[in-house]
């Protein structure tokens, strides 16, 4: 199977969103008609790439949440949605830019991809939101180590933000960690088991609805 090299590939994309001529327009198509997609990414790749993503948008802990969203945004797609193709993996870490994401977006290149492999892909991405959540519980837990009761309050506000990304059974873990290490917490675990509580009762009255 031939490995297209990403170099071509950005090129090809590249020119034709500066110029979106006919012949460019046939390079391009000549370029999609050399790509093999898989709809299937095995288990074992998948390890490998959720890596790579978490490497490539690794981010300092004062960053903006937007700037490390986004930097996860372009990785899922040079680490990610790439994986799925033929196009050689050894993508350089500096070509991994919001101008090349663009040019990839805007000549259809990643629309062409994505439809041979979007039910897999969306399971990948839905893999890197849990990886994510789990690397937030850590930190989370961490912090707790040397928590004092003035920062209770302050961390407290910081679990109700996290909260959507989490379930109950999660939530509700962390109360029993919280409660483990460091009693003197009640603020910060009654919080949590607020959190957990009503998302107990708002996924059984949905249950409830359906059955009707």
């Amino acid at each position: 199977m031939e490995i297209i090299d990403f170099k071509e590939v950005l090129k090809t994309c590249a020119d034709f969103v500066i110029a979106p001529n006919k012949e460019n327009q046939e390079l391009l198509n000549n370029l999609q008609q050399r790509l093999v997609v898989k709809s299937y990414l095995p288990l074992a790749d998948k390890v490998v790439v959720l890596f790579k993503i978490m490497n490539d948008s690794d981010q300092p802990v004062d960053t903006l949440s937007s700037v490390f969203t986004i930097g996860v945004e372009v990785a899922c797609l040079f680490d990610g949605l790439l994986a799925y193709t033929n196009i050689g993996s050894n993508i350089d870490f500096l070509d991994k830019t919001y101008e090349n994401y663009d040019y990839l977006q805007q000549s259809g290149l990643v629309e062409y991809i994505f439809q041979y492999c979007e039910k897999d892909y969306r399971t990948l991405v839905q893999l890197i939101d849990r990886t994510i959540n789990y690397h937030n519980l850590i930190d989370l837990m961490t912090t707790l180590k040397d928590l004092n009761l003035e920062k209770a309050e302050e961390l407290s506000k910081q679990v109700k933000e996290m909260q959507a990304n989490m379930d109950s059974d999660t939530i509700r873990n962390m109360a029993d960690i919280v409660r483990y290490n460091n009693p003197n917490l009640y603020k910060l675990e009654g919080a949590i088991e607020d959190e957990a509580l009503d998302k107990i009762l708002r996924a059984d009255r949905i249950e409830k609805i359906k059955k009707q």
